[in-house]
């Protein structure tokens, strides 16, 4: 993790750094070795030759920012789950147990995304 992700994690409320480090650690497990993390509009972001998916904290929810055509591949299973999602963002609410396992599918599904058509 870089030291300004760190920053974000420590800058975020005392309750919700765990669940960050968690997302965080899923997201990147998920990615191949040459994935890079940065900041971008304000929120840790992983790249490869370009931004595959974004996390931030929020007030009652982490959102998950993987695009819209992601979303929307993924949008039976979140709705099977009872997961709030909107066009390009998961929220993940704090009152509910971390889907490791479906950030995992995001990413892959993202990098599907991106390999068949670029963006």
């Amino acid at each position: 993790m870089t030291t300004e992700i760190a920053a974000y994690h420590a800058a975020c409320a005392e309750a919700v750094r765990p669940r960050l480090k968690a997302v965080h650690d899923a997201l990147a497990a998920a990615l191949p070795a040459d994935a890079t993390t940065c900041i971008a509009w304000g929120m840790p972001t992983f790249r490869l030759t370009k931004h595959v998916v974004h996390y931030a904290a929020f007030k009652h929810h982490i959102g998950i920012f993987p695009g819209p055509a992601t979303v929307a591949l993924l949008a039976p299973t979140l709705e099977a789950e009872g997961i709030g999602f909107s066009k390009g963002a998961i929220r993940l609410a704090h009152d509910r147990a971390l889907p490791l396992e479906l950030l995992q599918e995001v990413v892959r599904v993202r990098l599907e995304v991106l390999r068949a058509t670029g963006r």
